[in-house]
């Protein structure tokens, strides 16, 4: 972190390559990125925190060290605060150019759940475990065909805890489409095991 930075975008929408600088702020970063044009939103994993200035419209333009190398693709911006903008890390983007370049499409595995983490002081306090706590379930994913309902707690994935907000993205991003994960449910006092095998995430 505090490494020099500089955002190239089309601030706004109407200025064309407009140059930021500022620093590496934070690494790691989870955030929900809304699009305001069509209303949408994601959940966006192991992203870059930046103060350089990011503005909606500078979306895929690059994030830059000193030495003009391109260090992440800038994505999000943070509503009504200033100086926190985010950016996808290289490296993450590369594996999806690459698989772009080969087959000339991308595809992502998809589970098909929102959830919020309940970390272990939390779960004390509710008398829940720690875990995933399922706020929506898509219709007709993976997740659905398996079982899962909001409400439920995502305890285990692949035998592995989910101790951390990043657990369950990072596992399925290790994944293909057709993998199966093995997952432990928790829901008002019991336990079930149950296996989705996972979707190709849908267009959007």
């Amino acid at each position: 972190m505090g490494q020099t930075v500089v955002a190239i975008g089309n601030a706004l929408g109407r200025f064309t390559n407009t140059v930021t600088t500022g620093v590496v702020s934070g690494l790691g970063r989870r955030v929900v990125a809304g699009d305001p044009f069509s209303g949408t939103a994601e959940s966006l994993d192991d992203l870059i925190q930046t103060d350089a200035a990011i503005n909606p419209g500078n979306s895929g333009g690059p994030l830059l060290n000193s030495a003009g190398q391109v260090i992440g693709v800038n994505v999000a911006t943070t509503e009504g605060a200033q100086n926190i903008g985010f950016a996808i890390p290289i490296n993450s983007v590369k594996k999806i150019t690459d698989e772009f370049i080969q087959t000339g499409t991308v595809s992502r595995p998809f589970l098909g759940i929102s959830y919020r983490f309940i970390s272990k002081d939390v779960a004390i306090l509710n008398e829940v475990p720690q875990g995933a706590y399922i706020q929506e379930v898509v219709v007709d994913s993976s997740a659905d065909k398996a079982g899962i309902e909001t409400g439920d707690i995502i305890t285990k994935i692949d035998g592995q805890a989910v101790d951390s907000e990043k657990k369950i993205s990072e596992t399925i991003a290790s994944k293909k489409i057709g993998d199966r994960l093995n997952l432990t449910v928790w829901n008002d006092g019991e336990e079930k095991q149950v296996t989705a095998t996972l979707q190709e995430l849908p267009n959007q």
